[in-house]
């Protein structure tokens, strides 16, 4: 099934390395419905930075204190619930915020009272299902635009292009486009399912197609240290694009150790990326 994710508790995790740099020991501890978890299909996770662990299931928010753990979930009549049960995403910024983005709403976390804010735009509820934290704000992908969370400001703010042709197109991911060794350029990597990739300008709110790499129906997409790109069709296992968009490597269960061609979920660690399959 196409949104079946066990990341980390029961996903198949493998890595390819980055660099040449040693392979470093892993500690694994398994966290289930026998310890408390509210759900088994687990879509995200977060360590913030207080040291809990929180976990997102298709089913209610967990958050593990290293010896329990705590569900959320949400509740008829409790405007301080979350807004959802299905968990897309968690999400720390520069502010030690947490956001929590749901299938009903976006909410932040409210460590003083235990509960959660359901953050809204002009009176409105927003869905978004993708984010990245920048050093002045953090962003949210929703269908066709984003919205912007200034840290100065502490404002919401939306950001959409004039002309829009993915304004119906759910954004599932977002990551930063760089400049050699510097983080911010003021451009953002946007990736839709059926429509690929484009590259948004935050300055101008420009919107142009990344042709280079004509994928579509796509699961994953992730750039690394190295800015290379890293795309997984679903059920094609995963392409690496160059910076300038030129196919320099391609991975699948014939000629890797990939265990199955769908590939979820992609992360980098110590100069190795971590891969989650279906």
């Amino acid at each position: 099934m196409y949104y079946k994710r066990f990341i980390c508790f029961v996903a198949l995790f493998i890595f390819f390395t980055v660099s040449g740099n040693a392979i470093p020991e892993y500690y694994f501890k398994q966290i289930s419905l026998q310890e408390g978890l509210s759900q088994s299909t687990v879509y995200c996770m977060l360590k913030d930075n207080k040291g809990m662990i929180w976990i997102g299931t298709k089913f209610g928010l967990n958050r593990y204190n290293q010896s329990e753990v705590k569900s959320y979930y949400n509740e008829t009549n409790n405007n301080q619930s979350l807004p959802g049960n299905y968990i897309y995403f968690i999400a720390e910024d520069s502010l030690k915020n947490i956001w929590i983005g749901t299938d009903r709403g976006l909410a932040t976390y409210n460590r003083e009272t235990d509960d959660f804010t359901t953050v809204t735009f002009e009176k409105q509820r927003i869905n978004p299902q993708s984010f990245v934290t920048m050093h002045d704000r953090i962003l949210f992908g929703e269908s066709g635009r984003l919205f912007s969370f200034d840290y100065k400001s502490e404002k919401l703010s939306k950001l959409e292009a004039t002309d829009n042709p993915i304004k119906n197109e759910m954004i599932n991911n977002l990551a930063l486009w760089r400049s050699g060794e510097s983080e911010y350029t003021g451009k953002v990597i946007i990736t839709c399912k059926w429509k690929g990739m484009w590259m948004f300008d935050l300055q101008d709110q420009t919107l142009k197609k990344i042709s280079s790499i004509n994928e579509s129906n796509i699961s994953s997409s992730y750039i690394d240290s190295s800015d290379r790109i890293w795309v997984a069709p679903y059920g094609q296992g995963l392409k690496c694009y160059s910076k300038e968009g030129k196919l320099i490597h391609q991975f699948s269960t014939s000629n890797s150790g990939l265990s199955n061609n769908v590939v979820l979920r992609m992360v980098e660690k110590n100069n190795q990326l971590w891969i989650a399959t279906d």
